[in-house]
């Protein structure tokens, strides 16, 4: 729950800043063109400026790519392995290659490998709870109470971290607020998530060391109850 807390507390923000910061940088241009009319857009700006909601459009393209990837990986990996490994690339893309951008080129690049990523980060919360559930049916019954506290958990931070990362960036004049702020979150909601891992690890090696003692147990009584059986009918012969 902490770590799909944090995760929402960064995650929007990008998506809800990243036409803004390429309009600033010089690359992208903001706004309609109204109907009707032809606008040549040449000498207005750069030359290889593009229209800033094609670098959304294709970011949430993208995510299809990593929606339909995490589901093989998951498979392969285990749920919270693949959702903690792809939520820290996410961190890393943001707080490196996104405070790096400064060409069109450059900004393509940082939405087509985000968008990727992002697809399997948003994607995989409900398959790690039921990895950390576990696989029996009784566990699993409890998904669906499981996942909707956790959602119901993050719901305000959801809410808030777009509006704490546009404080910023009025604050401080600059974009390098929000990448670090989003970037930030998301590296906290990976560490959470490492953390979930190696208690999900450990819960489960006392469950099966408890249902190895209880089989042990259960076969040793039978055991004994066998020889006493056969001790009483030797000694009734």
């Amino acid at each position: 729950m902490a770590a799909i807390c944090f995760l929402f507390f960064g995650f929007y923000a990008i998506f809800f800043n990243l036409e803004e910061w390429a309009a600033s940088e010089g690359f992208g241009i903001k706004g309609d063109t109204p109907e009707g009319f032809e606008v040549d857009l040449q000498g207005e700006v750069p030359k290889d400026a593009i229209r800033t909601f094609w670098l959304l459009s294709i970011m949430n393209a993208s995510s299809t790519l990593g929606r339909l990837g995490s589901a093989y990986l998951c498979d392969h990996f285990g749920a919270l392995n693949v959702h903690m490994t792809v939520t820290l690339l996410a961190s890393l893309l943001t707080l490196i290659l996104w405070t790096l951008t400064s060409t069109l080129a450059a900004g393509i690049a940082f939405v087509v490998l985000f968008g990727i990523i992002s697809g399997s980060v948003i994607g995989l919360p409900p398959a790690s709870v039921a990895y950390i559930l576990g696989p029996g049916p009784h566990q699993q019954a409890k998904l669906g109470q499981w996942t909707g506290m956790m959602y119901t958990s993050a719901a305000a931070f959801a809410l808030t971290g777009p509006v704490i990362a546009g404080y910023l960036i009025s604050r401080f004049g600059n974009y390098y607020t929000v990448q670090g702020w989003s970037g930030g979150c998301l590296f906290v909601s990976a560490c959470c998530m490492g953390l979930a891992r190696v208690y999900a690890k450990n819960g489960r090696g006392r469950e099966f060391i408890t249902e190895r003692k209880r089989r042990l147990s259960d076969g040793t009584l039978s055991m004994l109850k066998t020889l006493t059986v056969e001790k009483k009918n030797t000694e009734e012969n």
